[in-house]
Order: C-alpha cells, then structure tokens, then sequence
C-alpha cells in the first residue's frame, strides 16, 4: 500500500470525505501502471473509490476509512 499517495489523497480532500481533482493528483502522480495499480489496491482495500471513463480514472472518492487512517 502506497501510505505516501494516500496522504496525499485526504490532503486534496482537505481532510473531508469529498471527491478530488483527478488533475491536481495526477501532477504530483503521473499516470502510469504504477500509480494505477497503487489506486487499484487503495480501492480494494475500501481507502478510496474510483470512477472509469474510457478506460481512464475520471474520478477518485475519498473514503471515511482513509481519513481515519491518518486520525
């Protein structure tokens, strides 16, 4: 689990279970197989919800659970 890239997530969330700006991650996490996987295990674990548009992430949902990882 990447701990970095889910800090990151409740940080853009200001701390609020909230959907984020997909830009602003995806400057800070570039899209590539590795940031996919790591939001693919963050959603299997319940931190986060994911939303797919033409086989691309459109938006991520910040999870209570993931705000109370960081409590």
């Amino acid at each position: 689990m990447n701990i970095d890239m889910l800090k990151y997530l409740v940080e853009l969330s200001n701390g609020e279970v909230d959907v984020i700006n997909t830009n602003t991650f995806f400057e800070h996490f570039p899209k590539s197989s590795s940031t996919n996987k790591d939001l693919q295990t963050l959603k299997s674990l319940g931190f986060i919800s994911l939303l797919n548009a033409d086989n691309e992430i459109s938006c991520i949902g910040i999870n209570q659970k993931a705000i109370d990882y960081f409590k």
